[in-house]
């Protein structure tokens, strides 16, 4: 049941627009399993965020939740830029995961502690 449910969500994402809000909400509270993660990768939910991300149409919310998805799939962090095609102006950048990272070496913490994007304290505490 769960995988046809992940197959719908991930064909609504490709759709884009308001169908993708719900199903990106959807998909991100899904991945917190491993299973879930594990059939996502396999049902190519990964590609249809990636799809979606590169769009131009694609708004700020809906690049939030993909990089969000794919930060959860990936351990990975994930970037995005925007800026507007016709004059390059109002340029940003959107980092997933890496904000923690950095904070936790600014306040010491050795590299070697940070494992797929959470330190070894943080590891001790989600176990």
């Amino acid at each position: 049941m769960i995988a046809k449910d992940i197959t719908s969500l991930t064909a609504r994402v490709l759709a884009g627009g308001r169908l993708a809000v719900r199903a990106l909400a959807r998909l991100k509270t899904l991945a917190s399993t491993l299973e879930n993660k594990q059939l996502m990768k396999s049902l190519g939910t990964p590609m249809a965020t990636l799809i979606l991300l590169q769009r131009e149409s694609t708004s700020d919310r809906n690049r939030w939740l993909c990089g969000s998805i794919l930060t959860l799939l990936t351990d990975l962090p994930v970037v995005s830029d925007l800026a507007d095609v016709k004059t390059g102006s109002y340029g940003h950048v959107n980092v997933r995961n890496a904000d923690r990272n950095i904070l936790r070496l600014r306040e010491g913490a050795s590299p070697s502690y940070l494992i797929n994007g959470y330190t070894t304290i943080q590891a001790n505490y989600t176990t």
